[in-house]
């Protein structure tokens, strides 16, 4: 697994929004010009401004969720991004939502304050897998905080560290221990 992870908007979406934006453009232009249905023009004009904002949001920041060991990175708002570390993290599942016999799935990102949710379609994955990678990289140890090795010469249990010598005491000179012999040590 690589170091960090990235959910981005599939391509193919971005292109249908645009693509259907452009096509509502030319119907309420149609309608307006040729056939002088003013109401139509409005409710074309109307979808084309919806289809070209959410392409253009797609645009502006196509990756909606971004993990690494340290934490999150989600989108705030149209286009905006906020970082997250993971003690920020209360809670990371995936909701099954039913309702006038449709079902989908959300995958919810909860902090204290706020409630984060990407729907497969932005993920570009199934929400199931997004969570199940989330979990990984929420319990693997984040290399920044890693502590730093020594040189080997000052490691712990270096010849000559009298914390880590393994050497007995009567080899350095010292009183030989009666526990060590066997004996009974204080009597």
């Amino acid at each position: 697994m690589s170091a960090g992870v990235r959910w981005r908007v599939r391509r193919d979406l971005m292109a249908a929004k645009a693509a259907g934006a452009a096509g509502f453009a030319v119907l309420a232009l149609a309608s307006w010009s040729y056939f002088g249905d003013r109401a139509g023009a409005f409710l074309a004009a109307g979808a084309a401004a919806l289809l070209g904002v959410l392409a253009l949001r797609d645009l502006l920041s196509p990756v909606r969720l971004a993990a690494d060991p340290g934490g999150l990175t989600v989108v705030e708002g149209f286009a905006g991004r906020r970082r997250l570390s993971w003690p920020e993290v209360v809670r990371v599942e995936v909701r099954e939502h039913n309702r006038y016999g449709l079902r989908w799935r959300l995958l919810e990102i909860e902090t204290g304050d706020d409630l984060y949710q990407f729907g497969a379609h932005e993920l570009g994955v199934p929400c199931v897998d997004a969570a199940a990678e989330l979990t990984m990289l929420r319990a693997a140890p984040d290399p920044r905080l890693a502590p730093r090795t020594a040189p080997p010469s000052a490691s712990p249990g270096a010849a000559g560290d009298p914390a880590w010598d393994a050497t007995p005491d009567t080899a350095r000179g010292g009183a030989p221990d009666a526990r060590a012999e066997g004996g009974r040590g204080g009597e």
